[in-house]
């Protein structure tokens, strides 16, 4: 039921139906369903086997989703997207290291753009749309963000943000911007 082309590519895998192309591509996946890989170590998973029951997920690029373990129903589309999502379900990362850095647990996120949402860890129902979105946005949830660098520095929740630097917060310091509850229009 397997499709495997490179070199590892789901070397440890008992799962069904899925589609891997890329040396180490769902190298340690032994017990997924339904993926499909496409990229060097695209759904790489953890060094403990045990913990990879990822399924349903579809990761294209360079390390895309590589350190998933049980989350489901992702997609990640770019280098390095989603490359932190461990146990984080239904959440959409594309561009180059969109939702990549922080160890991503929450769910339902939307992140398009390159660095969007990079520090992104248990934050949820969170959508942030263009390069440097969120950026280091960790727990908040349930903030809209649009436009390069909107909101980039925020940390807390129901926030809206439009334009270019709208509501980007204290780019030195991360630790002060916890506000919620605020809606931002245009440049800064």
């Amino acid at each position: 039921d397997n499709t495997l082309i490179g070199a590892s590519a789901g070397m440890c895998l008992i799962g069904q139906a899925n589609s891997v192309l890329g040396k180490n591509a769902l190298g340690n996946m032994c017990s997924s369903n339904y993926n499909v890989a496409i990229g060097n170590a695209a759904l790489y998973g953890s060094s403990t086997y045990a913990d990879n029951t990822a399924g349903c997920n579809v990761a294209i690029g360079l390390c895309a989703g590589s350190g998933i373990k049980s989350g489901g129903l992702n997609i990640f589309l770019g280098k390095y997207a989603g490359k932190t999502v461990t146990t984080g379900t239904e959440n959409i990362a594309l561009g180059l290291k969109a939702m990549g850095s922080g160890t991503v647990t929450g769910d339902s996120n939307i992140v398009l753009g390159e660095s969007a949402g990079t520090g992104m860890t248990s934050g949820h129902h969170n959508i942030m749309l263009g390069d440097c979105a969120g950026r280091y946005q960790e727990t908040g949830s349930y903030n809209t963000y649009f436009g390069t660098s909107a909101a980039q520095s925020m940390r807390g929740s129901y926030n809206v943000a439009f334009g270019t630097g709208a509501l980007a917060g204290n780019w030195s310091s991360c630790t002060g911007n916890t506000g919620s509850c605020n809606i931002a229009l245009g440049k800064s």
